[in-house]
């Protein structure tokens, strides 16, 4: 085992060791369902949505250990969607939220149901960005009846880790799917695509923030100092593209042409930057050389 190997070993026992835990309930779940790449989230203040034809595989309880780092709400929230895909399930519906206690703990703590639904469109108000969880018409929740109707996509990140050996830059895109809804009758055959694509551009920035601040180790200070201008700069940069393309829909005979090109460089791109699609993990000290 070289040292390399052995380092990134040790970070992630200590990662593991640090993590809060994740419990089920019943505690061992056998649902003969393949595992999942994405899992939607359902909040407290979310419309509940319809599980006549759903299948409840189990109950999650993401605790405390006591020393637990990086539990805050967006991480644990993480690490049940995490577990949540290990049992095949695709919903996550949280029943329970309790905040981190001054006096007692540090930690978010929540708990959820986990569902196995046949089709996810419709059913969440905040859809992370995912190659497998493209948009459907009823993800468009909100008033229509413009021809440009708005669309909200916010670029989140976190900054997780030891901040000492390294340091996890994460992003999170999400499409608000109650900002937008169905553009008027005139150009109802491309609104689907057109809010696709605002929630691609945003994505494309989530990732190259994530190269901008792997670009700033192992300077901890400046990265930390630099994390929220950066990522205001990628929201806005989003919002300039997402209006440029608004404008060459605007002033298009032909306004699907626009959309295939803008549709075939966000592909390119997103390819271009895949290694930036998850989180980034940014080494802050050279690994100790084996005597």
């Amino acid at each position: 085992m070289n040292q390399y190997t052995l380092a990134g070993f040790s970070l992630l026992l200590f990662l593991v060791a640090c993590a809060p835990p994740v419990k089920t309930i019943p505690r061992k779940v056998r649902t003969g369902l393949d595992s999942t790449t994405y899992v939607g989230v359902v909040g407290l203040d979310d419309e509940a949505p319809n599980f006549n034809r759903a299948r409840p595989i189990a109950r999650i309880k993401v605790k405390d250990r006591g020393w637990s780092i990086d539990c805050l709400y967006p991480e644990v929230l993480q690490l049940a969607r995490e577990k949540a895909m290990n049992l095949g399930g695709n919903l996550l519906l949280i029943t329970e939220h309790r905040k981190p206690e001054n006096d007692r703990s540090r930690c978010d703590r929540i708990e959820a149901e986990v569902y196995r639904m046949k089709d996810l469109r419709g059913m969440e108000a905040a859809i992370f960005w995912h190659p497998d969880r493209r948009l459907g018409e009823a993800d468009l929740r909100g008033r229509g009846g413009e021809a440009f109707p708005p669309v909200v996509c916010h670029i989140r990140h976190r900054l997780l880790g030891d901040f000492y050996n390294s340091i996890q830059v994460r992003t999170l895109t999400t499409f608000l799917s109650d900002s937008t809804g169905r553009a008027d009758a005139g150009n109802r055959a491309w609104d689907l695509r057109r809010a696709q694509l605002h929630f691609d551009l945003a994505e494309i920035q989530s990732r190259l923030f994530k190269e901008k601040m792997a670009a700033l180790a192992p300077n901890l200070a400046e990265m930390t100092k630099q994390a929220k201008p950066l990522i205001a700069a990628a929201q806005q940069a989003y919002g300039q593209q997402a209006e440029a393309l608004d404008l060459a829909l605007q002033g298009s005979a032909n306004p699907v042409q626009v959309l295939d090109a803008w549709e075939a460089d966000a592909r390119r791109t997103l390819a271009g930057l895949q290694h930036l699609a998850g989180d980034q993990i940014v080494r802050l000290k050279p690994p100790k050389k084996r005597s």
